[in-house]
């Protein structure tokens, strides 16, 4: 559940089913956790710092999407379900970082070799992305 919006740079995770799910969570983890702790060292007066929702309506310094080859369940390497909350084709706009996770390599190419759209998407969203 998000507290804050979610204006600020995009940062977007890209899950092909075999990704393994650390370098889609640990991506996520960082770049969240980095825009919440900006946010709470900009905090003035702060009482309890465990207490997040005094950042509702603040603007984080990330806006971190995962996204996949289809929104919702994507099956990571281990087998453990990831979500992601759309679809490479509908990200849209400037993107500050595109991470592109790891994982099964043959699986994941051959996600895509079976769906050449998603090819397409992907180098469509890295033309437009900072990093």
């Amino acid at each position: 559940m998000s507290v804050a919006k979610n204006e600020g740079p995009r940062v977007v995770i890209y899950a092909l089913p075999g990704a393994f799910s650390l370098d889609v969570l640990g991506a996520y983890e960082v770049f969240h956790g980095a825009a919440r702790t900006l946010a709470l060292r900009n905090e003035q007066n702060l009482v309890n710092p465990t207490d997040l929702a005094h950042l509702a309506g603040r603007e984080l310094a990330y806006h971190v999407q995962l996204v996949a080859a289809d929104p919702g369940p994507v099956e990571s390497w281990s087998g453990t379900p990831l979500f992601a909350v759309d679809a490479i084709q509908n990200v849209q706009g400037p993107v500050d970082t595109l991470i592109v996770a790891g994982g099964d390599i043959a699986r994941m190419l051959g996600t895509i070799s079976a769906r050449p759209e998603l090819r397409t998407a992907l180098k469509d969203v890295a033309l437009r992305s900072r990093r």
